[in-house]
This record gives structure tokens, sequence and C-alpha cells, in this order.
């Protein structure tokens, strides 16, 4: 349908980049920008600890090795300074992740890669509208991938799109993407059925009449991962790389049309919304509220902060109708599967257990925000 190349061509656009390929989900952008860079069995890729299970295992069924780098105290992005010693001969790539909306120290980066002449890829799944010294993440690496999922900023019920300025990528993307079989009805069926029930138990009386006494029952009973299992937040097994070998549809491109032109509005709401949070709970000493570094424009797609009291702050909020909950990510060198990459990623490991999301996505507005900071001074 026209709307694939519209939508391709637009966000482009709206980027600032050459060439953009829809494809079926993030996770195959991030399949598809290695397999153009010319990724080989055996190969190792620097990445953030701190990130999606998917990731890694994504790398590990291409037969590549992913070597893990801790993570910054202040931005949850990947720590700059410690990603030289970790870079050997069998390395050829860096994962530029922007973790929670906020662009990663990009130059750093950019500058280790070109001395050591590895490929960078982006990872904007979470940082679709961010900027990094007036640039659009996504177009500051040899190529980029963004995931349009269900709790993504610009959601096309699935879905992601890669980015690049390289022609040759492009062409081996798109040639690649070609021989992919379109998702049948019943899958494209079950993606609106659950978009719209995640629609209804989002808004204000789904959530006040069905999801909130589920979530605040769940939290009294400690079972609150079954949400995070119920919508994918969780991962529990590996990925299967073929399972995501579709096309992008036009349906969706249509939806992403749609989006696109409402990105910024949605993006400077959430922005403000962060902005008064951080500004009422800045003297608040038993928390840390996020830092972003000041060439960057965060997104805040998640507003996460630390405390060592995570749990019962937890339970308290959500018994006083707060909704908050705590990151789907992982350190994943701490993982099971990974236990044969050497790497010791403390900061990463400390998030995992003291972080705590806060709402800031519209519809709230600062008075919401004004209400949630008092609720929590109150609590802490």
């Amino acid at each position: 349908g026209i709307y694939i190349k519209e939508f391709e061509r637009e966000f482009a656009r709206y980027i600032g980049v050459k060439h953009a390929i829809a494809v079926s989900s993030g996770r195959m952008g991030l399949y598809l920008a290695l397999k153009a860079l010319g990724a080989k069995s055996g190969d190792e890729i620097i990445l953030p600890s701190y990130t999606i299970a998917e990731v890694p295992h994504i790398i590990s069924a291409m037969g590549l090795k992913p070597i893990f780098v801790d993570i910054d105290p202040n931005t949850y992005n990947i720590n700059t300074d410690l990603v030289e010693e970790r870079i050997s001969e069998k390395t050829k790539f860096i994962l530029l992740t922007h973790l929670f909306g906020q662009p990663c120290e990009i130059d750093s980066i950019l500058e280790i890669a070109n001395k050591y002449h590895l490929k960078t890829i982006e990872d904007v799944a979470q940082a679709c509208g961010a900027e990094y010294k007036g640039q659009k993440t996504g177009s500051l690496a040899d190529i980029a991938y963004f995931s349009f999922g269900l709790f993504k900023n610009l959601n096309t019920f699935g879905g992601g799109i890669v980015t690049t300025n390289d022609g040759s990528l492009y062409a081996d993307i798109l040639e690649e993407t070609r021989r992919y079989s379109w998702p049948n009805r019943l899958e494209i069926i079950s993606r609106f059925i659950t978009a719209s029930c995640v629609s209804f138990f989002t808004s204000l009386f789904g959530f006040t009449l069905f999801s909130y006494p589920v979530i605040r029952f769940l939290a009294l009973v400690n079972k609150s991962d079954i949400l995070n299992r119920m919508f994918g937040l969780t991962s529990y097994e590996k990925v299967s790389i073929k399972k995501y070998k579709r096309k992008f549809t036009n349906i969706q491109a249509a939806v992403g049309l749609d989006q696109l032109k409402k990105l910024d509005k949605i993006t400077s709401q959430r922005i403000r919304n962060a902005e008064v949070l951080s500004e009422s709970l800045k003297s608040v000493s038993e928390i840390e509220i996020p830092k972003s570094l000041p060439w960057v424009k965060n997104i805040y797609l998640n507003y996460v902060i630390k405390t060592e009291h995570r749990d019962r702050l937890k339970e308290i909020l959500i018994r006083r109708g707060i909704d908050v909950t705590q990151s789907f990510l992982n350190s994943c060198a701490s993982l099971e599967e990974f236990k044969d990459v050497e790497s010791s990623c403390v900061v990463s490991d400390e998030l995992v257990k003291n972080n705590l999301c806060l709402p800031v996505q519209p519809p709230l507005n600062e008075k919401h925000m004004e209400c949630l900071a008092k609720v929590l001074k109150d609590v802490i």
C-alpha cells in the first residue's frame, strides 16, 4: 500500500536522514542493521549491560558475542570511560543505546569507534524524538533502529524502522526485507484487539474501575510481575529471529503517519511533566532523580528514580493511588545465559534493585505531577 513508503519518507525527514526502512519490530531492526554491516560469527559488539534482554539474545543468536560495559550512575547510559578497555581484536561494533529517552554520550563513543575502526549502531527504541546537540537520535551513527511497540511514544501496534545515510546499507536491508512474508490477518487482528484492550484499561474509566484494583491487589500479594508477563515486558526465553521475519503493513504505516504528526506535542508535555517533577523532588534526599546532560533533549520515555526503599515505596504509592512500576530491563551481564562473558557491572546491578518508574506521559499534566510529588514526599 501507499502508506508504507509515505511513512518511511516522512520519518526519514523527521529524523534528518536520507533513508528509512519500516520493519516488523525493533528487534528485527537490530538484526537487519548487524547483517547489513557484515556481522560474522565470532565478532564482538560492545553494549551497555543495562538493557532489554532481547538485545544480547539477538546478538548471540547471530553468532556474535556481546561485550557488556557498565552504565554511568547519573545518566544510566553506557559509561564511555569504560568502553575502550573492553575492545579487543574481535570487536567490530558498538551499540549506542539511548536509555529512558536520554541520548548517550555520542561524541565520545564515535571518537573511540573512529580510533579503532568500529561500526556504530544506535538503539533508539526508547528515544524517538530525542536530540543530541541539536541533531535527532537515529541520525548520528552508521545505522540506527527504532521500536514502535504499544508502550512507546510513537506506537504502530508493533513494528519499527531502520534509518541510515548510507545508500548501500539501505539497499541491502530493502532487498532482505522484500523476501519476508506478510503477517497473516489473524496476527493483525490480534494486535488491534490487544491495542484496544490496552487503550481501554489505561483510560480514566477503565483504569479506575478495573486496572487499578488489579494492580493494587497484585502489589499487595507481591505478584506484580504477572502484569509484566501479560504485556510481554519481561524476557523469559531466548528470541527466535525467524519469528520476526515479517513485513511492516500498510495499516501500521497509516497509524504511524498519524502518530508522527502528534509526536512533538506529546513529547513537549512529557518533558514539561518531568521538569515539574524534578523541581518538586530535587530536595528529597532519599531518592535520586534522573539527571540529563545539558546538551541533550531528553524525551523522558520513562522517568526513573533510584531509591534503596524501592519495594516498600512502590507498595505504599500504589495503595495511595499512584501508578508506579519498576523497569523491565536487566543487568544482562549478570544473567545466567551470559555467564561466560566476563564482566562486572555493579552500577547496572544496583539499578535493577533500586529503580522505580514514575508516570509522566500525557494526558497527565503539571497538576498531576505536583500531586504525585506531594504524595511521594508525604510517604517518604
